[in-house]
């Protein structure tokens, strides 16, 4: 896989050049990455980094059989940009043969939104939902 870096104001940015061939996100918008240091309390979240994509920000990580969001925030709500989020993970899933999780989602609303019109199943009684794509 070919990447090219960049500084940005919060870190470094990673541009996927051979993602941005295969799909292209409904705005357009290209998913950046950033180191992250775990504060107390998220020592156990080690592994993950920060994203951007236009005017979301959150924390990811990748794992043998899956991308996980751990947290998600849309700086402008409404502008569509969540959806370039989650076309991003999902493409990226269906490319590397990997499940998508997402942690976490104590937004009811949003957990209704994702099992019922994106695919997502809840894990178990906990607030953890999968797409599968293995």
């Amino acid at each position: 896989m070919a990447y090219t870096c960049r500084p940005v104001s919060t870190g470094w940015t990673f541009k996927n050049l051979d993602m941005i061939a295969e799909f292209e996100t409904k705005h357009k918008l290209d998913f950046e990455v950033a180191d992250w240091v775990p504060i107390m309390g998220f020592l156990a979240c080690n592994n993950f980094k920060r994203f951007r994509v236009g005017t979301c920000t959150g924390l990811w990580q990748s794992t043998e059989t899956s991308y996980d969001i751990l947290a998600v925030e849309n700086e402008v709500k409404g502008n569509g940009h969540f959806e370039d989020v989650l076309q991003w993970f999902e493409n990226s899933c269906e490319r590397d043969h990997k499940d998508f999780r997402i942690l976490e989602v104590w937004n009811s609303r949003l957990k209704k939104h994702l099992v019922k019109k994106r695919g997502f199943k809840v894990v178990g009684k906990s607030d953890n939902v999968i797409k599968l794509f293995i």
